[in-house]
């Protein structure tokens, strides 16, 4: 298993500061990257959840299910990311919850491909089953 040390310090260092430079691809890419690493830095993840959660009406099926997918592997739950995943997907309950996440169009989880479905659903199995 590769982890270079070195390198991985210097991302928890400098990754933080300069996420509004990525594109949604980019963020999900790095999540997906972190969790086939297993690198578990909780103040690199919750910065990363964070932002992901601000800026998740850009991204696409693929980047959603990369991401829950990552942070399921790493069994890092962030409940603002999954409050803003079931936003993407049209699932909202209250009007506290739909007031406090970005605007997202409406239910997208009927146009979710079987691949995405499967990804995502995979993403959240390794989650709630990490505790």
């Amino acid at each position: 298993e590769f982890q270079h040390e070195a390198c991985l310090q210097a991302l928890v260092q400098h990754l933080p500061g300069r996420l509004c430079e990525f594109k949604a691809q980019g963020l999900a890419n790095t999540l997906h990257g972190l969790g086939l690493l297993r690198f578990q830095n909780q103040d690199l993840l919750q910065s990363l959840c964070v932002h992901v959660t601000g800026r998740i009406a850009e991204f696409n099926e693929q980047n959603l299910a990369n991401t829950i997918c990552a942070v399921g592997r790493l069994g890092f739950r962030h409940m603002g990311l999954l409050r803003a995943s079931r936003s993407w997907l049209g699932v909202v309950d209250g009007v506290t919850e739909a007031r406090e996440l970005p605007r997202v169009p409406p239910g997208r989880a009927a146009e979710l491909s079987l691949l995405g479905i499967v990804s995502i659903a995979h993403g959240l199995a390794l989650l709630f089953r990490a505790r």
